[in-house]
């Protein structure tokens, strides 16, 4: 054999070896290419579906916790106006003086007694219900009468 026999049997058989080693890296990367974009695409579909579903459960927290906070502002708005009304009499049967054709000081104790009931009731309280649940009330009253007997303002049958 001749050099040259040598060398083209050499680079005839590289060179088949190597195009056969070729194509069946292409193919190997060409199926593992494919396989891993269907898992990316199923990958892409469970995270969607993961987060639409989480983003549902927020929305649904949102709007539960949007109802709560607008019937807390609603309780604390009613609140307001009727520990509002209470100071008010309470401080007209603090006055000092009277003018001519006032209510009289009884008629403002009946009317804080109904401000202080209906703010009880905003609570969810009975005019009836037990003595511990005018506990909440009852510094409200002692500060706002200062002295006088905050007692005799509730309606409730046992007192505050």
């Amino acid at each position: 054999m001749s050099i040259n026999q040598i060398i083209t049997t050499v680079v005839a058989t590289i060179g088949g070896v190597g195009v056969l080693v070729a194509a069946v890296a292409w193919l190997v990367k060409a199926l593992v290419s494919n396989r891993l974009e269907r898992d990316v695409e199923k990958f892409k579909i469970e995270m969607k579906a993961s987060a639409d579903t989480e983003i549902e459960r927020v929305k649904a927290f949102l709007a539960r916790t949007a109802r709560v906070h607008e019937r807390q502002v609603d309780i604390l708005t009613k609140l307001y106006r009727h520990f509002f009304a209470a100071q008010t009499y309470l401080q007209l049967m603090a006055a000092g003086t009277r003018l001519e054709g006032e209510v009289s000081v009884d008629e403002y104790r009946r009317l804080c007694s109904e401000a202080i009931v209906s703010a009880r009731r905003t609570l969810g309280w009975s005019p009836h219900d037990s003595p511990g649940s005018c506990a909440a009330v009852r510094p409200l009253l002692r500060f706002c009468v200062s002295g006088t007997d905050a007692s005799r303002l509730c309606t409730a049958p046992h007192g505050c």
